[in-house]
């Protein structure tokens, strides 16, 4: 279960859940996923199977693409 954060609604900084739960939406058609930080092939990929049906287009962005080899280089620095 997702719970969407939605700009428009107003409420003077508390953010009631259980109204945003119960809330009637438009169903969502295009989808924006940005990472600060590292992304991944396989986040893409999971993301994309979600996208599969053709009733969703996900876009995915992050700051840097990480492969296997230069995670692992990184991991390897932390110590």
């Amino acid at each position: 279960e997702y719970l969407s954060l939605d700009p428009k609604v107003r409420g003077g900084g508390e953010v009631n859940t259980q109204t945003l739960k119960n809330m009637v939406r438009a169903p969502v058609r295009d989808v924006l996923a940005f990472v600060i930080g590292g992304g991944c092939y396989a986040e893409y990929q999971n993301l994309q199977m979600l996208s599969k049906d053709g009733t969703v287009t996900i876009t995915y962005g992050s700051t840097e693409i990480l492969s296997p080899v230069s995670f692992l280089s990184q991991l390897g620095k932390l110590s």
